[in-house]
C-alpha cells in the first residue's frame, strides 16, 4: 500500500559505491515530505536524499 508515495522507474549506468554514488540505481520513490529514496541493487542498499539534497 503506497498512499502518499510517488514511484518512478530509472535505469542508470553502473557507477561507484561510496555514499551518494550508485553501482546500479534502478528505482526511485519520493515520499510526502519530498525525501527521495533510490534503490541501488549493485550495492544492496536504499539511499535516502533529504529535500535539501543531503544524503541520509
Amino acid at each position: 500500500h503506497l498512499d502518499g508515495w510517488r514511484l518512478m522507474l530509472l535505469y542508470a549506468v553502473p557507477l561507484l559505491s561510496g555514499g551518494g554514488q550508485f553501482q546500479f540505481a534502478h528505482c526511485i520513490a519520493v515520499d510526502s515530505a519530498s525525501n527521495i529514496y533510490v534503490a541501488d541493487s549493485g550495492n544492496d542498499r536504499i539511499q535516502k536524499l533529504a529535500p535539501v539534497g543531503r544524503l541520509e
